[in-house]
């Protein structure tokens, strides 16, 4: 039902009375076209629209990784106010939903919520300030979306849906901390770390993604006239072994149960440091703070190992 309703919510926005013919490509051929070339990043979020929640989702992330290739900032702005429309309808069709959605709905609100830092750094040409309202929002969103996952891994009983939401988890466990970390401890505008865009996230053809998928990005800006994207994270609740690449290439591999269990054999790390983050921001707890401060401290080892 949610699926049928959110392509009559696209159509309904858009002004039309009556619908398109549905395409016949599915998300993954949609992908598979914008890797070889045949379709560009705003064709294929307008045919991801047609492909329920989770396409809609990416159809938004494609217009936002549009908006930061495109020089002319007009454009650009439009872009940026287009993704920010397709991921709030999702939001709103889905925040009340079943369960199994709850990873394509913390994923809209999350990436929604740093279209502001995008735009920020395509018409500023620096990093936002990690003390504003802005950074504040975002963190916000990163605890009440971990909160959300993690309740509904809880509640669903399939496993590709349980893989999915882990999925989401772990990613976020991970940004929701680089996020903290800057908001607490970074006073200047040299450090801001987001979700990777479509085409950087998605295994494409080199022209659009050269170094592989990687799911967080780590801007920095130190005396350089652009802010530069100097760590790429991959995301894991359990890997065969941490790689990383010396230089400006270098991919980092975080595993949540290895590099970020308070001891050995820690289970479930994700769902404990979403409680730790709503017990902190929440209800100030010293020992969600101190779990927290231990977790980030082994995080940053191992981007800088």
């Amino acid at each position: 039902m949610i699926e049928t309703l959110a392509s009559r919510e696209v159509y309904r926005e858009s002004g039309r009375r009556r619908p398109e013919k549905r395409t016949a490509h599915s998300k993954g051929k949609i992908l598979q076209l914008l890797g070889n070339g045949s379709i560009d990043l705003v064709r294929a979020s307008h045919l991801l629209k047609n492909t329920g929640i989770h396409g809609m989702v990416l159809a938004g992330e494609a217009l936002l990784d549009q908006a930061t290739k495109t020089t002319n900032l007009e454009e650009a702005q439009t872009h940026y106010v287009g993704a920010a429309q397709v991921l709030t309808t999702v939001e709103r069709l889905s925040a009340n939903g079943p369960d199994n959605l709850a990873a394509h709905v913390a994923r809209a609100r999350i990436i929604k919520s740093f279209i502001p830092v995008r735009a920020y750094m395509d018409s500023e040409k620096r990093l936002p300030p990690n003390d504003g309202s802005t950074s504040h929002n975002i963190y916000r969103t990163l605890v009440e979306e971990m909160v959300r996952l993690r309740d509904a891994y809880r509640k669903v009983d399939s496993w590709p849906d349980k893989g999915r939401l882990i999925g989401q988890l772990g990613e976020f466990t991970v940004l929701s901390l680089l996020s903290r970390f800057g908001e607490q401890h970074i006073d200047d505008q040299s450090y801001c770390a987001m979700p990777s865009l479509l085409t950087e996230d998605r295994q494409l053809n080199r022209s659009l993604n050269s170094f592989g998928p990687w799911d967080i990005s780590i801007y920095t800006h130190m005396g350089e006239e652009e802010p530069r994207l100097t760590y790429r994270l991959q995301v894991k609740n359990q890997c065969e072994a941490s790689t990383r690449e010396e230089g400006d290439t270098e991919l980092s591999w975080v595993d949540l149960r290895r590099d970020l269990a308070l001891y050995s054999g820690e289970s479930r790390v994700d769902a404990k440091i979403a409680s730790e983050m709503a017990a902190e921001f929440y209800l100030n707890e010293d020992w969600a703070t101190r779990h927290l401060d231990i977790r980030t401290g082994k995080l940053l080892d191992v981007i800088d190992a």
